[in-house]
């Protein structure tokens, strides 16, 4: 029975999942993006890097070279569309109004995820797309952890990161719909 409703759930989550994500994907990227960019700059203590939404994807370059020199164009969707399995799942497990509001209290960790990959991606075409600007600016070591972590976010966090979120935020949903033992949670309000 709880996993029928469960399915059932899942699917009116999912539907109303894919209508907010089509309808907020452009904000939301531009958003991240511009974010990105500023901890970009930080990270790197120049002016130059840009990160720039155009559409559906996002343009990383550098202010500070020529106009024909080296940008990567990567696609927003590719960063941003583990928001869709996010909200599905944690919706359809989520019973109760604290439940869903953890739930969007996970989100902030995954909008997290999707900032700092976008900085371990732009980190990495300058550490090391950039010939032999990236040599001269970018040790041996950093270019490794660069590459290190822009694999880390292209492949662990998209996947992984959206399950153990939900996982995270609607534990005692989860375990009773996995059969698993749980124990009851107190929380307590100040």
């Amino acid at each position: 029975m709880l996993r029928r409703r469960f399915f059932r759930r899942l699917l009116y989550a999912f539907c109303a999942s894919a209508l907010g994500w089509l309808l907020l994907k452009g904000p939301y990227g531009a958003a991240v993006s511009w974010v990105a960019q500023g901890l970009t700059r930080m990270v790197s203590f120049s002016t130059a890097p840009v990160l720039e939404a155009q559409g559906n994807h996002v343009v990383i370059g550098r202010r500070d070279f020529r106009a024909d020199s080296g940008w990567l164009q990567l696609s927003l969707l590719q960063v941003h569309a583990n928001i869709l399995p996010f909200f599905a799942l944690g919706f359809a497990l989520a019973s109760s109004r604290s439940s869903r509001f953890r739930v969007l209290k996970a989100f902030a960790w995954l909008a997290g995820a999707h900032v700092v990959s976008l900085v371990a991606e732009a980190q990495w075409f300058y550490a090391s797309q950039l010939g032999a600007w990236s040599v001269a600016n970018y040790s041996e070591s950093s270019r490794a952890l660069w590459g290190v972590l822009r694999f880390f976010f292209n492949l662990a966090v998209p996947y992984a990161l959206p399950i153990v979120l939900v996982f995270w935020a609607v534990p005692e949903e989860t375990a009773t719909l996995l059969g698993l033992p749980h124990t009851t949670l107190r929380r307590t309000t100040s």
